[in-house]
């Protein structure tokens, strides 16, 4: 009988060591973060060469094809969104895209820079640069290539193209709205106007 207690006990003891480890090995892997993949773009023929493109978990954003060159209109949130937006535009042209205006400096609206091939010209009102400059995405050396070159205090006007084929864009700043440095673009040949977060139809 005592050979019996004496056999329980070291059994007890033996499992007492030896559970910590089973514990271990049978503790469920972490689970790996899931990639948050963009919903598709939709693009929307506006009026002649100029589209929307919605969606990619951002901001609206506009596209106007011009002679030589693209002009975007925003950029997205995320450097997966502007590449779904410039497939999107390799879809509909095989142009560069020459500039970039930003109506606004709301992450859904600039963030998206970074997934854009250097060498466009950035545009956009100087309150709104000056707004990117404190965001931390635009500080790194990278983030810093993408902040905008060229500001305005009340308007900038571009002529695209060539002589008569030239296309008239005009941006403006009429006041603090959604942010200090809202802009509106507009393209007064086609009567089209893209306005950033200063509207709101619906959002999707």
């Amino acid at each position: 009988m005592k050979r019996f207690f004496v056999s329980v006990i070291f059994g007890l003891f033996f499992l007492a060591l030896v559970s910590p480890g089973l514990a271990q090995q049978q503790t469920p892997p972490q689970a790996q973060p899931v990639k948050q993949v963009a919903p598709p773009i939709l693009v929307q023929n506006i009026k002649e060469n100029i589209y929307q493109l919605r969606g990619a978990a951002a901001a609206n954003t506009g596209v106007f094809i011009g002679e030589k060159e693209v002009v975007a209109i925003d950029s997205k949130m995320t450097e997966d969104g502007a590449a779904q937006m410039i497939a999107e535009i390799r879809k509909l042209t095989p142009l560069p895209i020459g500039h970039i205006l930003l109506t606004h400096s709301d992450d859904d609206h600039v963030n998206g820079l970074l997934g854009f091939p250097q060498g466009a010209t950035i545009v956009s009102h100087e309150n709104a640069r000056a707004d990117m400059v404190k965001e931390k995405v635009f500080q790194s050396p990278r983030g810093l290539a993408y902040l905008p070159s060229v500001t305005f205090s009340d308007r900038v006007t571009f002529y695209l193209g060539n002589g008569s084929k030239s296309t008239r864009v005009d941006f403006l700043y009429f006041g603090p709205g959604h942010t200090d440095g809202d802009a509106v673009v507009y393209f007064p040949d086609q009567k089209v106007v893209f306005m950033g977060d200063l509207f709101f139809n619906t959002r999707d």
